[in-house]
């Protein structure tokens, strides 16, 4: 009996079991990239036939020979038929190879010694591999996939994560999905988000699906392309005779007729232009509109030539423009590739490509959704954008015009008009520079330091343009508070390494390496901080001797006190400490105080790491890179502690 993809043949070893030829066509081929769906369907295939104990080991080979005393050996037909059987297994399962996998495995010779060798390649749990897994999990971007492909990939990813012994919760798995979706997908986004029972991955799904639909709807229906310039480019073939029939104008040449897409002037509803608009015309019946022509008009011509002719470094200051637009990706300071669908179209109805958005600073401010577009011919700040950014109002005069702050009433910045052309002077060399940032970006960049030490960096290196005020900063507010103080310690010393203070600090999130904790030491003369993010608090007693080791060599003195809490991982160290001649205190039972040293640190590192965390916009899951940032930059900001104030850092004090 035989069908599609099975067929028997006679085995002339042991008649009565027939071998059983497979065919494994419609099984997908096999890619390092979906081994698990490759699997599922030759597993379920081969049970079916009865033959998965092949490959799988479970019906291992009989002995070659049959010996029998006083008879020489003899092939034994057991061995024949299960070695015919299997070579045809082992040609099937070959079927489904590309030619780059079977070079892979040419050196098997049996069904079971390919299938144990995939399964070291693709299903072996190591750390390397878990490690890419989880960051394609962390990194998955939908773009301009499909919700189908995109979903696809990330559960291929998490079920080869379960098969190799490390499953993604629903909640995780959920996350990574929103994570990768860009803004047209919000009301789905916002919808999950305040569930209280975290949702199945096919209802999510679902609902993905459905959002797509409707967006796919909504491009086809209405595209809204984005302006930079306020001028109707589209030419008018056909004009409506009192009858209501459309007759051609009078260009020679005939178009397809389209319903204009964008709103008029007037009476703001879609599908017509002012000169068409009822509205308008009872509204003022003696006024006559230019008659439009299938080519743009002698004013847009004129006005295209003018930014033509502009300076390439000024920027236009334009009252139409709905985005702030330039041609040189290197006037923005931060920015990243443009994933949206649209086009900006320009008043000659070119539409042109947009490459990045990001931010413009442009003397001292800081203006974001900036689109870059390098055919553009000129850069264009929008007038609708700046006055919404900058709070303030622009006020165009003959050969001039100003900018004027709404909250002091200032004139903040002045233009001048050439050739009818409002030019906002550009920055040289370039539009943004490191002397005209914000006080708010350095305040940034150095980690969110404390007001007194930022002052001090402001005054002594004149960092910013304007003056900063802690309250400034919604990164700080967050993740910044405070306790009432505790007794002033009376602990002191005169040396480095004479007392090393100690914690270890707990983060709710498992980080990207698979992290949970870190450890730090403090020395109480310099305040030098040294962190280690570990696994495991018990890798405290194999990171200690190994700390020892370091510092002790670097200031050629020997650690006389190490001064941490009651944790078994301190507790563990004791036997080594006593064998190198250092005390060990600790503090009184629930009273963390006296090892305020380290609680401090902690409270001044995980504050700094959150705030970069949270400025940047970046997951928990990366919070020993914060924390190390953190701590390198504390160690190289002036600080309160040493002895002369603010006037060296604790970097310079230990190299000194």
């Amino acid at each position: 009996m035989a069908n599609n993809n099975s067929s028997s043949i006679s085995n002339p070893h042991e008649p009565s079991k027939p071998f059983t030829c497979i065919t494994l066509s419609s099984v997908t081929k096999l890619l390092p990239s979906n081994y698990l769906t490759w699997k599922l369907q030759v597993e379920i295939l081969l049970d079916g036939y009865d033959l998965l104990k092949y490959p799988d080991g479970s019906f291992p080979a009989p002995p070659m020979m049959i010996s029998t005393t006083g008879v020489p050996p003899t092939l034994n037909p057991a061995y024949q038929t299960w070695r015919r059987q299997d070579r045809l297994i082992y040609g099937a399962l070959l079927t489904t190879f590309s030619p780059e996998m079977t070079s892979l495995v040419s050196q098997t010779t049996t069904s079971h010694d390919l299938w144990t060798l995939l399964q070291r390649i693709y299903a072996k749990a190591s750390r390397s591999h878990l490690k890419q897994l989880k960051e394609c999990l962390h990194t998955a971007f939908k773009g301009t996939q499909s919700i189908t492909t995109y979903m696809h990939s990330l559960k291929q990813t998490t079920d080869l994560l379960a098969s190799l012994g490390s499953p993604v919760s629903v909640e995780d798995m959920t996350d990574h999905v929103l994570r990768g979706l860009n803004d047209g997908y919000r009301a789905v986004i916002d919808g999950v988000n305040a569930r209280d029972i975290p949702i199945l991955f096919y209802d999510l799904l679902e609902k993905l699906l459905i959002q797509e639909l409707s967006l796919v709807a909504a491009q086809r229906q209405v595209p809204t392309p984005m302006t930079a310039l306020n001028a109707q480019t589209r030419p008018n073939h056909y004009d409506k005779t009192r009858s209501g029939q459309f007759s051609a104008s009078s260009t020679s040449r005939p178009v397809n007729h389209k319903l204009f897409l964008g709103r008029c002037q007037w009476c703001n509803v879609k599908g017509h232009v002012l000169s068409q608009c009822h509205t308008f015309k009872q509204q003022h019946p003696g006024v006559s509109m230019p008659h439009r022509s299938s080519s743009a008009n002698p004013r847009q011509v004129r006005v295209l030539t003018a930014y033509a002719g502009a300076s390439q470094n000024n920027f236009l200051v334009d009252s139409g423009g709905a985005h702030h637009v330039t041609n040189d990706l290197d006037n923005l300071a931060l920015h990243h590739p443009y994933t949206g669908t649209y086009s900006l179209f320009m008043g000659n109805g070119s539409g042109l490509n947009i490459t990045h958005s990001g931010t413009l600073l442009l003397d001292d401010l800081s203006l974001s959704h900036t689109l870059c577009v390098p055919s553009m011919q000129q850069k264009i700040l929008s007038v609708s954008q700046l006055t919404k950014q900058t709070s303030s109002a622009i006020v165009f005069l003959p050969n001039s015009f100003y900018v004027k702050n709404l909250q002091t009433g200032q004139i903040t910045h002045n233009g001048s008009c050439v050739d009818g052309l409002y030019l906002w002077p550009a920055n040289s060399p370039s539009v943004h520079s490191v002397c005209t940032d914000s006080s708010a970006s350095w305040h940034h960049r150095l980690g969110h330091p404390s007001f007194s030490i930022f002052t001090f960096i402001q005054q002594h290196f004149s960092l910013g343009s304007n003056k900063f005020q802690q309250s400034d900063c919604n990164s700080c507010q967050i993740n910044k508070s405070h306790k009432l103080p505790f007794n002033e310690s009376t602990l002191k010393s005169s040396y480095p390494l004479e007392i090393i203070f100690s914690d270890v600090w707990t983060s709710l999130v498992l980080s990207i390496d698979g992290l949970r904790y870190y450890c730090m030491f403090v020395d109480h003369f310099t305040r030098y901080i040294w962190l280690y993010p570990i696994k495991r608090k018990s890798d405290v007693q194999t990171l200690f001797p190994k700390f020892k080791s370091l510092v002790e060599n670097f200031f050629h003195r020997n650690i006389k006190i190490l001064y941490t809490d009651n944790g078994g991982e301190y507790i563990g160290l004791r036997p080594f400490l006593s064998t190198h001649g250092i005390s060990h205190h600790t503090t009184p039972p629930h009273t963390p105080q006296p090892n305020g040293i380290s609680e401090s640190r902690n409270r001044h590192i995980t504050e700094t790491g959150l705030s970069l965390l949270h400025h940047l916009g970046l997951p928990l899951t990366y919070w020993p890179h914060a924390m190390t940032t953190a701590a390198y930059l504390i160690n190289r900001l002036p600080s309160p502690n040493t002895n002369s104030w603010l006037s060296v850092t604790l970097f310079q004090i230990i190299q000194n």
